[in-house]
């Protein structure tokens, strides 16, 4: 769905696992440097190597009877243009 709200394709790319963990740790130092956070860091690094990182609103659902406003397919196609408005895509 990210890939669709960009317009590009995705592609699959294996990466050793210690690999993903050294750049992690790059990032955070170039983000020390700059002053400045960065999309890419050790924690995001920590994120992916998750099993079984699932997010839904099911149980807000049922136990609230709540529902988003914007439809997740709106919601990215609307951040991908903030993106590119602001320099980040």
């Amino acid at each position: 769905m990210i890939a669709a709200a960009v317009g590009v394709r995705s592609v699959g790319v294996p990466v050793p696992e210690w690999a993903a963990v050294v750049a992690g740790r790059v990032a955070d130092g170039f983000a020390r440097l700059r002053g400045r956070p960065e999309v890419f860091s050790s924690q995001k690094v920590i994120e992916m190597r998750q099993r079984a990182f699932v997010c839904t609103p099911a149980r807000a659902a049922s136990d609230l009877g709540w529902s988003a406003a914007t439809p997740l397919s709106d919601g990215l196609a609307r951040t991908a243009s903030w993106y590119r408005a602001h320099g980040w895509l």
